[in-house]
C-alpha cells in the first residue's frame, strides 16, 4: 500500500508530491531509520517510565540527527533515480548536494552535541578516526570531487554517449551520483565506474557529434600500396584512364593535362581520391578533407583518408563509410595498383586459383 502511494506521488510533476513520495518509499536505507526510530522509541519508555536504563541525553539527540539524516539521504537517492529517468540535470544535482550537506550537518550536529570544544580529551580520539575515515574513503571523497568539477563545467549529462577507451566503455549515460557513473553499452551490457576515474582517466563524449553540433563523424583509413606495382603510367595506361574517368558523359575527377604519359600512378591515384571525395554527398568539406600518403614501411606506401562524414547514426556512418572503402579498393585496379598482401596470403590466393582451375 506504502509503495503503490509513493509510485503515485513520485509519478506526480508537482515537486513537494515527488519529495513526498520519494520520503515514504520503502526503500532499504529507509528502513534502517525506523528501524532506529523504533529502538530510541522503546529506549525512550524504559527511561521515561521503568528507568531501567540510564541513556545518556546525547545519546538521544545523536540518535534524532542520525534517523533526520537518514531519511534525508534515502529521499535523495530514490529522487535520483526519478530525476535520472525524466533527465532532469538541475534536480539531480541539486539532490546530490542535499546529501553532502545532510552529512555535513550531521558532522556538525555530533560535534555541538558532545561539546568537543569543552571536552579536549575528544580531539586527539576525533583526529584519529577522521584521518581512518579519510583513508577508507578516500575514493569516495575524489568521486565528490570529481562531481562538482564534471557538473559545475558541464562535461557530462544523463543520456551523454560517452567512451572510456581504458575500460572498454562505449554507451550511453544513465545515472549519475556523487560516487558512481552508471552507463548503458551499445553492446546491451551495464558498466558503472567510480565517477573520479572520468576524471582522472581519458573520456571522450561523443553526443554533440552524435546532435549533429560538429562538422561531422570522423573516419579515418589507411591503405597500404603495394610498392611493386607502382611506376610511371606508358601512353597506352594514360588512354585507358582518359577514357574511363576524363572522357565521357559522367562526372570528371581528373583533368586532361594531369593525366599524361610519365606520371607517376600513384599520384593520379590520390588526386582522383582526393576530387572523388570533395564531390561525394556525404563528405564534409570542413575541417578537411586529406587523401595524404604516409611514411613508407614494410606493408608497402600507405595512403590515409582523414574526412568527416555527414551521416551521424552509426548504422548511416558504418554504409556511407563501407561503400567509400569498397569504392577505394576497386579503384585501385584502374590504375594498376594494388593493396600490400604478406607472402602467405599472396600464396593462399594463388593455391587457391590453381584448385579453381582443376
Amino acid at each position: 500500500m506504502c509503495s503503490r502511494i509513493s509510485n503515485r506521488l513520485l509519478s506526480s510533476p508537482n515537486s513537494f508530491c515527488q519529495i513526498l513520495g520519494a520520503f515514504i518509499k520503502p526503500s532499504a536505507l529507509a528502513k534502517t531509520g525506523w528501524l532506529i526510530v523504533i529502538g530510541f522509541g522503546i529506549l525512550l519508555m524504559l527511561q521515561a517510565y521503568w528507568k531501567l536504563i540510564d541513556t545518556p541525553t546525547e545519546l538521544y539527540y545523536l540518535g534524532c540527527i542520525t534517523v533526520l539524516t537518514i531519511f534525508i539521504i534515502s529521499t535523495c537517492i530514490t529522487l535520483t533515480d526519478v530525476y535520472s529517468l525524466l533527465k532532469k540535470e538541475e534536480a539531480l544535482t541539486r539532490c546530490q548536494i542535499t546529501i553532502l550537506f545532510a552529512i555535513g550537518l550531521w558532522i556538525i550536529g555530533f560535534l555541538l552535541i558532545f561539546d568537543i570544544n569543552q571536552n579536549k580529551s575528544y580531539y586527539l580520539a576525533l583526529l584519529i578516526i577522521g584521518s581512518m575515515l579519510g583513508w577508507i574513503y578516500k575514493d569516495t571523497l575524489k568521486g565528490i570531487t570529481a562531481f562538482v568539477h564534471l557538473r559545475i563545467n558541464h562535461l557530462l549529462k544523463i543520456g551523454d554517449w560517452i567512451q572510456v577507451p581504458k575500460y572498454n566503455v562505449d554507451g550511453e549515460i544513465r545515472r549519475v551520483t556523487l560516487t558512481t557513473v552508471t552507463i548503458y553499452n551499445w553492446d546491451t551490457t551495464t558498466s558503472s565506474l567510480p565517477t573520479s576515474v572520468l576524471l582522472t582517466d581519458h573520456f571522450i563524449n561523443v553526443q554533440r557529434m552524435a546532435e549533429g553540433k560538429t562538422y561531422g563523424r570522423q573516419m579515418i583509413k589507411t591503405f597500404s600500396i603495394n610498392n611493386k606495382f607502382i611506376h610511371p603510367i606508358s601512353l597506352k595506361d594514360a588512354e585507358d584512364i582518359r577514357k574511363r574517368l576524363v572522357l565521357g558523359d559522367g562526372p570528371h575527377y581528373l583533368q586532361d593535362n594531369e593525366v599524361r604519359e610519365g606520371v607517376l600512378n600513384i599520384q593520379l591515384f590520390r588526386l582522383y581520391i582526393y576530387h572523388w571525395l570533395m564531390s561525394h554527398p556525404d563528405v564534409s568539406h570542413k575541417p578537411w578533407v586529406l587523401a595524404r600518403w604516409m611514411d613508407p614501411d614494410e606493408h608497402g606506401t600507405p595512403l590515409q583518408i582523414y574526412i568527416y562524414l555527414k551521416k551521424y547514426d552509426l548504422p548511416e556512418f558504418e554504409w556511407s563509410q563501407s561503400q567509400i572503402i569498397e569504392h577505394i579498393i576497386t579503384s585501385l585496379d584502374w590504375f594498376g595498383l594494388q593493396l600490400f598482401q604478406s607472402r602467405s596470403e599472396v600464396r593462399e590466393t594463388s593455391e587457391e586459383k590453381k584448385e579453381g582451375s582443376v
